[in-house]
């Protein structure tokens, strides 16, 4: 009786049976996890341009875009020089202007609406172009330009060049075509490198 009290009342006894069973211990909380899934960023499911050639394409825009516009403005200022031009020089001016136009002038224009179209239809970069106030005044200008470059300077200059025209009748004619057509590429130009936006193409 005395070695059962004496095992009772030691302290290592006591330890042992104050201590949990292993079956009754409680498991441990698992902490809810704080891992989010990224947003997927509009316009991240596009494919970019393969070897950055939407670069390349906004480059021979903007080429083609200065080159033409450039050109329509010589080719007019040409045309008013040509109407008080003397009646013996007048025809030969006309033609070296009219193959400038067909060599230079004409081919980047080609250039100029080909990258222009694929930019807006491929839309290689995300950017929607078409929900773009910019972009849509840019394309009413160049356009207006397209036409007023047809009817009132290249016309005209192939008149001169083989002497259908007669410069007399036509003179106002000659003289309204370059003012006009420095009011359009200056639009074109605005809407191109300052209304565009940061975004803009």
């Amino acid at each position: 009786g005395r070695g059962a009290a004496s095992c009772s009342s030691s302290p290592l006894w006591t330890s042992r049976m104050a201590r949990p069973s292993g079956s009754s211990r409680a498991a441990p909380t698992r902490k809810p996890s704080t891992t989010t899934t990224p947003s997927t960023p509009r316009g991240a499911g596009r494919t970019a341009a393969p070897g950055g050639s939407a670069g390349w394409l906004h480059l021979f825009h903007i080429l083609g875009v200065l080159v033409y516009a450039g050109g329509v403005i010589v080719e007019s200022r040409l045309l008013a020089l040509l109407a008080d031009a003397p009646p013996e020089s007048r025809a030969a001016s006309a033609a070296l202007g009219r193959r400038l136009y067909l060599w230079l002038v004409l081919p980047f224009g080609a250039l100029m609406v080909a990258s222009g179209l694929y930019l807006l239809i491929v839309d290689p970069e995300g950017r929607s172009y078409i929900r773009q106030a910019a972009f849509h005044m840019k394309l009413t200008l160049v356009a207006a330009l397209l036409i007023v470059e047809h009817v009132l300077v290249i016309r005209p200059l192939k008149g001169l060049a083989k002497g259908t025209l007669d410069p007399a009748q036509a003179r106002p004619l000659l003289r309204a075509a370059h003012p006009l057509v420095l009011l359009l590429v200056f639009g074109i130009l605005l809407a191109l490198f300052v209304l565009r936006g940061p975004a803009g193409g």
